[in-house]
């Protein structure tokens, strides 16, 4: 079997669509616009936010954006898995629910 070793391609462009978002629009707008109430250098953009963020982004900054990415039934799945871990034990999403519940058979 032949193994190959093809680079991934990285992606060094991107568009970001903040139409659906008025009000996250217009806070990013009005930052832009503070950061470049300035005597000197050169306009800020929001490539430069972006630099920053990705340079600066500590661990749990990173854990609370990928937490913010859940969906309720994703955190009710993470708290089955840490249940069942805990608890040794291999409990079906019913079967949590109805514990966690307190739900009479």
């Amino acid at each position: 079997m032949e193994i190959e070793n093809k680079k991934k391609k990285i992606q060094s462009r991107y568009m970001i669509d903040f139409g659906d978002d008025k009000i996250f629009s217009k806070k990013l707008y009005l930052l832009l616009e503070s950061l470049n109430r300035k005597k000197y250098g050169s306009v800020l953009t929001i490539k430069n936010l972006v630099r920053d963020i990705v340079e600066n982004l500590n661990e749990k900054q990173k854990k609370r954006i990928i937490e913010s990415s859940y969906s309720d039934m994703d955190k009710v799945s993470i708290e089955l898995e840490e249940y069942n871990k805990s608890n040794n034990q291999n409990l079906s999403l019913g079967k949590y629910l109805v514990k966690k519940l307190k739900i009479k058979n």
